[in-house]
């Protein structure tokens, strides 16, 4: 008779997997929240985040204002992120270099 081994291995892979998944999408609020405070810079965002930010840009609508929406949820009602595109690919018409920028409040630029 021949004992099957259980599959709790590649459950548990699996499981820290979209673990580490939900975490690095979640901590992009705090992320921002801290480049708005100007703890962290429009670079280690872009380094850091660069695949939401270029998501978030290149694909407009519900992406987008979900993005936008988890940013600015620490910030005053008068300051409004936005998404600032700095290059493209040519052949895709695709964003490549997006930064995170705050209307109505001072920008980061001033505070380094």
């Amino acid at each position: 008779m021949v004992k099957k081994k259980p599959k709790s291995l590649a459950i548990w892979f699996l499981g820290i997997l979209l673990a580490l998944s939900f975490s690095y999408v979640l901590s992009f609020g705090p992320a921002a929240w801290l480049a708005h405070a100007g703890y962290v810079s429009d670079e280690t965002m872009l380094r850091g985040y660069g695949p939401i930010l270029r998501t978030a840009a290149n694909r407009r609508g519900s992406i987008e204002s979900v993005t936008l929406w988890y940013a600015g949820l620490t910030a005053l009602e008068r300051e409004k992120p936005r998404l600032t595109i700095r290059s493209f690919e040519i052949e895709s018409g695709k964003a490549v270099d997006v930064y995170l920028r705050w209307d109505g409040g001072p920008s980061l630029e001033n505070r380094w």
